[in-house]
C-alpha cells in the first residue's frame, strides 16, 4: 500500500472520530432517542426524495457536460452516479474516480475525458458553494463569533470559514483559468508538455495521450450557451439539496425552517468539502451541529439527532440503489480499483 493511501486512511479516520466526538461528547443518547420519537415521518420522506432527485438531476447535468459524446444518454449515467455513492464508503471519497472509470468501461469514452468532465462538474458546485458562503454574511449571526473548543484547542469559526473560502476560491479560480487556457490554447500547452517530458520518453506518449483525451472531455468550456444551461441545471440541483434540509427541519420541528435549511446547506457543504470523510460521516454531523446548536441555539440532543437521522435516511436509499446497479452490472470494487491503477500507470 502506498504511503499516500495510508495517509488518506489515517486522515479520514481521524477527522471522522474527532468530529463525531465533538458532536456527541455532551449528548445524552437517551434524550436523543426520546426526541426522535417526535419526528414527523412524512416530511422526512420528502427530505429523502428531494436528495435522491438532486442526484438524478446531477446525472442529467453530467450528460450535458458530456455533450460531445452523443452516444451517451442521460439514463446511462444514472448507474455510475449511484455506484459512485457506494464508492464514497471508501476513505478519501473515491466515488468520483470510480464513476469516471465505470463510464469509460461501459461507453465509448476515455477515462481521462470522463474524469475531466467530473472535474468541471465539481468546480461548478464549488463555485456555487462559495457564492452561498459569501451570502451568509447577510444573515445576522450566521457565522459564530465565539471560539469553539475542539479537542482542547480553541478554534475561531468565523476566521476559519472566511479564510477557507478565500483560500479555496483562489485554488478554484486557478484551476478554472488553467482549464480555459487548455481549452482555448491546447496546442500551446501540448508543446510545453513535450518540452518538459522530452527526456522521459517512457512516459511522454502516455502523458500526451491523457492530455489529448482530457481536452476532449473539456469540450463544454468552448460553448457559452451550454455553460449557461449547465449553470442553470446546477441551481436546480442545489435547490433540491436545500429542500432536503428544509423538509428535515420540518420533521424535527426546528423553528425558522427557511433560514435553518439555508444555513445547513452552506455549512454542511463547507464541512464535507473541508473534511473528506467516507460518506461524509462526521463532517456531515459536525456541520449540522454547528448550525443548529451553535448558531440557532437548538437543543444539542435535537441537533445531534438531526445530523444522524438525516444522514442515515439519505444514505440508505443511495447505497441500496448503488448496490443494485453493482449487482446488475456484475461489478466489484476490487476489479474497478485494479482497472483505475492500470489507467494511472
Amino acid at each position: 500500500m502506498k504511503w499516500n493511501k495510508i495517509f488518506n486512511y489515517i486522515f479520514s479516520f481521524t477527522v471522522m472520530v474527532v468530529a463525531l466526538y465533538y458532536v456527541f461528547r455532551y449528548v445524552s443518547f437517551k434524550e436523543v432517542l426520546e426526541q426522535l420519537s417526535y419526528v414527523r415521518i412524512w416530511p422526512l420522506l420528502l427530505a429523502v426524495t428531494s436528495g435522491i432527485t438532486a442526484v438524478m438531476i446531477r446525472a442529467y447535468r453530467w450528460r450535458l457536460i458530456l455533450k460531445d459524446f452523443n452516444t451517451i444518454s442521460g439514463v446511462k449515467l444514472i448507474s455510475p452516479t449511484f455506484i459512485g455513492s457506494v464508492a464514497n464508503l471508501l476513505p478519501a471519497r473515491l466515488g468520483e474516480v470510480y464513476r469516471a472509470y465505470i463510464l469509460s468501461t461501459k461507453e465509448r469514452i476515455s477515462f481521462a475525458a470522463a474524469l475531466s468532465s467530473i472535474i468541471v462538474e465539481r468546480l461548478i458546485d464549488l463555485l456555487y458553494l462559495f457564492i452561498l458562503i459569501g451570502s451568509i454574511v447577510f444573515f445576522k449571526g450566521a457565522i459564530p463569533k465565539k471560539d469553539l473548543n475542539v479537542m482542547g484547542q480553541m478554534v475561531n469559526v468565523h476566521l476559519a470559514v472566511i479564510s477557507f473560502s478565500k483560500f479555496t476560491m483562489i485554488i478554484v479560480f486557478g484551476i478554472l483559468l488553467f482549464i480555459i487556457i487548455v481549452t482555448l490554447r491546447p496546442q500551446n500547452i501540448r508543446n510545453i508538455i513535450i518540452r518538459i517530458t522530452k527526456k522521459l520518453s517512457s512516459i511522454e506518449k502516455k502523458i500526451l495521450h491523457f492530455f489529448d483525451e482530457m481536452v476532449q472531455g473539456l469540450s463544454l468550456v468552448r460553448d457559452i450557451k451550454s455553460i449557461i444551461y449547465v449553470l442553470g441545471i446546477s441551481i436546480i440541483v442545489w435547490v433540491f439539496f436545500y429542500l432536503s434540509y428544509y423538509f428535515a427541519c420540518i420533521a424535527f420541528k426546528i423553528p425558522n425552517y427557511i433560514t435553518a435549511a439555508y444555513l445547513l446547506l452552506v455549512y454542511v457543504g463547507l464541512f464535507i468539502t473541508l473534511f473528506p470523510t467516507p460518506v461524509f460521516l462526521g463532517s456531515f454531523q459536525l456541520g449540522c451541529f454547528v448550525v443548529l446548536h451553535h448558531i440557532l441555539n437548538t437543543d444539542e440532543n435535537i441537533a445531534a439527532g438531526y445530523g444522524i437521522v438525516l444522514w442515515v435516511v439519505s444514505l440508505i436509499p443511495l447505497i441500496s440503489i448503488g448496490i443494485s446497479f453493482i449487482i446488475k452490472d456484475n461489478l466489484n470494487f476490487h476489479s474497478i480499483k485494479e482497472g483505475i491503477e492500470d489507467k494511472s500507470d
